[in-house]
């Protein structure tokens, strides 16, 4: 939400408080198409990936992430990922 200057709330933040109180396990099906489909909201179309390019870009020091297993879940279900 930081690329958007919004404070994430509702569902979003749900989804955020269990993942962080179960880290231990892999997040629900419902709850990666959820998060994907907020950032399929950008109004410039970007990804996740491409935002942080973004600001990587503009001097920000953000570290590497890798979207891979959230991307190939939603494949496995043929959903677009934004990720």
């Amino acid at each position: 939400m930081v690329f958007w200057d919004k404070v994430p709330y509702g569902k979003l933040v749900h989804i955020m408080e269990k993942r962080n109180k179960y880290s231990y396990r892999e997040p629900f099906n419902n709850e990666i198409e959820y998060v994907n489909n907020v950032i399929s909201y950008d109004y410039k179309g970007r990804t996740l990936t491409e935002m942080i390019k973004e600001f990587r870009q503009k001097g920000y020091d953000i570290k590497d992430f890798d979207f891979s297993l959230l991307s190939d879940n939603l494949a496995s279900r043929s959903v677009k990922s934004y990720f």
